[in-house]
């Protein structure tokens, strides 16, 4: 746009194209200079044709069209007319020019004029106006230069801006800076969402409070990316993936195959023995093959360092012996050990960690194999080697894993459900057969279909080194069936794992990851310590709160008060008596006491003791005695600690009053029950009398027992918890007004408690049909969406909802 009308158009170029002025408009503002911030501004419009008209000898400039000093219009192609207009065009921008003389200069310029076919030369000449006297400017050509260097400068500078400016999106979300979006992206076309798809997805977030009004942008990161592999992201990953996977993955392929058959006997001798077909055993230094499925032994007794190992490749079978086993002790201290307890599988004795130069790309296989790779020496050096650990019970997670729920109903017992129950559920645990738990047998049974004799394994749980050496072929035997067993499972597993991740990423990220190490000081074992005593304390706290909680809910036994209770009316409230003795026997004589009042029970103990009364008045009369000698001895004279004759007189007769209470002991039976007159539930918690740690009060409860919830009043949305055998935990919701059919020995619900608290809503009859249960779940969806957060449900959840005892 041309500002102020400063822009000075060529006369030559106007008269030789008139045909291209008179298309060509040209802009200016009235009055002060464009504001560039914003507003409307006022233009005029005018054609060059109106403005420069076409003359066949002269031009006469408008008043307020400034020129240049001396400017001499002289062309003579028309070439440098159109350069001359290029020129005017980049340099619009608003400035002023002075006139330089008081009084109207004749410019006689050479002009070349076009009339239809023919052209004549002339000499003419261009009047300005009679302006008023202004300051002559000096240098004013250069300083017209400089000022288009500065605009362009700062046309340049707002340009830069623009592009360091952050990437917003449609839904106020900062994206990747322009720098990095160009380098990873490049000129590829983006697909942009539609308005529709844009107020959905506006909708949604706003919906969960995450569409904010407000831009919070940070700094834009611009640097230097490695140029892409293959020309974009996708080939990019593809291509870099396969680089770092595709050694690993033809030794996994080859390791597959067919596998030597085991030796009949192993050498009980220190380090590596390597048993092949064609020669007979002998010592090296580590497995020479590049790809190895490998299992570690560990006896428990003599520490965490290895006791035998073995490993097998396609071409021989490998065996390790510890020098413990040999020499028949550990030989470390606590728990420090050092490289020579560890397994070496790539380098000798004589290699160190640092400058070994070993970069041949090797794969062991092993299940849960990081417990294996804990013990390998190279493992431990600051400068990694080529090796790279496959884990399958790593695979069998990503093929065929199972939730922690799923986990749970896999650990829990079976043996006693119902046929009925089975048949009804047959197609919700159909599951079953398409996972397991991790370890090495069941995952062998769910992929290869048989199960692993572990029966040896207590030798190195329970066993010794001495036990270990005497069953020396027993123990090679069973590590040699579980390196078997891990080749049978990758056989089955490696297939599935390509085709269901088939990406050469999802291998490579795996081989990485079992490279992983946590370097750590002295200070990890204060750590370590530090934990165990939190967790301690948390435990010991938690445990006194349930306890109380135990015992609180306890005492609901008293008027059945357990019946009203949401929570704890299922619960085994029956208790146990206590069977006293109908008869006693001392010196071969049996006397009956059939009376079961304190008074006749006290005139059995006097009858029983009648020979004996004066022998315990004497014993008691001396025990005072040397009661009051103790305390004149500890108190002096001291009136405070003297007793008086009738402190003496009221100590005798209490103790008569209730001496018959300690002899009723003889009418407990020999075998005293747990806890008798307490509920069932109750008993449970508490260790018996036997215990060699026994202490009062329920002491065996945890967070993780099923009554836990129970004690704590553990609601959901404001309905209590409640647990099902067989389908777990839920929560109670009332549908209905009354319960038919309920036996007198199984526990009643507390129907009529629920429904004071939650009744059913457009209750109209005794029995909710359709439109009411519809209704109250409804209302339940819409109570957990307002309350989908605990915070929030917290603000509003009233406080008597919550049990007086809970409080």
């Amino acid at each position: 746009m041309l500002g102020n009308r400063s822009c000075f158009l060529r006369g030559q170029f106007v008269s030789e194209h008139s045909h291209i002025a008179s298309s060509l408009r040209y802009v200016w503002n009235v009055g002060d200079p464009p504001k560039v911030s914003g507003g409307q501004m006022k233009e005029k419009v005018r054609s060059l044709s109106e403005t420069f008209p076409v003359a066949d000898q002269n031009i006469t400039l408008p008043e307020n069209v400034a020129t240049h000093h001396k400017l001499n219009v002289q062309r003579s192609s028309k070439l440098a007319a159109v350069r001359s207009l290029e020129l005017a065009l980049s340099e619009c921008i608003p400035h002023s020019v002075s006139t330089l003389s008081e009084t109207p200069k004749r410019v006689e310029p050479k002009m070349t004029a076009n009339h239809g076919s023919s052209r004549q030369k002339f000499s003419g000449s261009i009047e300005s106006p009679p302006v008023k006297k202004r300051k002559e400017l000096k240098h004013g050509t250069k300083k017209i230069h400089k000022d288009n260097e500065r605009s362009k400068c700062d046309m340049k500078e707002r340009m830069e801006k623009l592009d360091k400016a952050p990437r917003i999106n449609e839904v106020k979300i900062q994206m990747l800076s322009k720098g990095l979006f160009q380098q990873l992206f490049g000129n590829e076309n983006c697909i942009r969402p539609t308005e529709k798809q844009v107020l959905r997805a506006q909708e949604e977030l706003e919906k969960h409070e995450l569409l904010s009004s407000e831009k919070a942008c940070v700094e834009d990161v611009n640097f230097k990316l490695p140029p892409l592999e293959g020309g974009n992201l996708q080939n990019h990953f593809y291509i870099i993936g396969e680089q770092q996977s595709r050694p690993y993955r033809i030794l996994l392929e080859d390791l597959v195959g067919h596998l030597p058959e085991a030796p009949k006997e192993w050498l009980l001798q220190p380090g590596w023995t390597k048993y092949s077909k064609d020669i007979s055993p002998q010592l090296v230094p580590f497995p020479e093959e590049d790809a190895l499925v490998f299992d570690v032994e560990v006896c428990r007794s003599a520490g965490e360092a290895a006791t035998i190992a073995t490993a097998v490749s396609p071409h021989a079978w490998y065996a390790w012996v510890s020098d413990a086993v040999i020499s028949g002790s550990s030989g470390t201290v606590g728990r420090h050990y050092s490289t020579k307890d560890l397994i070496p599988l790539e380098s000798g004795p004589l290699q160190r960690g640092v400058g070994h130069g070993i970069s041949k790309q090797r794969v062991v296989v092993g299940h849960n194999v990081s417990y294996d790779r804990a013990r390998i020496k190279e493992q431990y050096w600051l400068e990694s080697t080529g090796m790279r650990f496959v884990d399958t019970m790593s695979l069998h997670v990503c093929v065929s894993g199972v939730t922690s729920y799923q986990r749970a109903l896999l650990k829990s017992s079976v043996a006693n459900a119902d046929e009925l129950d089975v048949e009804a559920n047959k197609e919700d645990e159909e599951w079953r057969n398409y996972s397991s738990l991790n370890s090495l047998s069941e995952v062998h049974k769910l992929y290869c279909g048989t199960a692993l004799d572990k029966m040896t394994r207590d030798v190195f749980i329970n066993g010794t080194l001495e036990d270990v050496v005497r069953q020396f072929q027993t123990v090679m035997q069973y590590c040699a069936a579980d390196v078997i067993a891990t080749h049978n499972i990758i056989r089955e597993l490696l297939p599935l794992f390509l085709s269901r991740f088939p990406h050469p990423v999802s291998l490579a990220g795996m081989l990485e990851l079992s490279t992983a190490y946590l370097p750590i000081n002295s200070n990890w074992n204060r750590y370590l310590t530090d934990a165990q005593q939190t967790f301690d304390d948390l435990d010991s706290e938690a445990r006194f709160l349930l306890a109380r909680r135990a015992d609180e809910a306890c005492q609901m036994l008293h008027e059945n008060r357990y019946r009203e209770d949401l929570w704890m009316w299922d619960q085994d409230w029956s208790t146990q008596e206590l069977k006293l003795k109908k008869s006693v026997i001392k010196g071969n004589k049996e006397i009956d006491s059939n009376k079961q009042s304190s008074q006749n029970s006290h005139d059995r103990v006097q009858e029983l003791n009648g020979n004996e009364n004066s022998r315990r008045n004497t014993s008691r009369n001396s025990r005072n005695l040397q009661d009051m000698h103790t305390s004149n001895e500890i108190g002096g004279n001291s009136p405070n600690h003297y007793i008086d004759k009738d402190s003496l007189n009221e100590i005798e007769k209490l103790s008569d009053k209730f001496d018959y209470l300690t002899e009723t002991k003889k009418l407990l039976p020999a075998k005293m029950p747990h806890l008798p007159g307490y509920p069932t539930w109750y008993k449970k918690l508490c260790p018996k009398s036997s215990a060699p740690d026994w202490a009062p009060g329920p002491q065996l409860i945890s967070t993780s027992m099923q009554i836990t919830p129970k004690l704590l009043c553990l609601t959901w949305e404001s309905y209590p918890l409640h647990y099902v055998r067989g389908h777990g935990w839920g929560f109670l919701v009332p549908y209905r007004t009354s319960i038919d059919n309920v036996s007198d020995t199984s526990p009643q619900f507390p129907l009529k408690k629920l429904l004071e608290k939650f009744p059913i809503p457009g209750e109209s009859r005794l029995i909710a049909g359709a439109n009411e249960s519809e209704a109250a779940l409804l209302n339940l969806r819409q109570a957990v969406e307002a309350n989908v957060s605990a915070r929030a449900f917290n603000k509003i959840r009233r406080r008597d909802e919550i049990p007086n005892w809970y409080r």
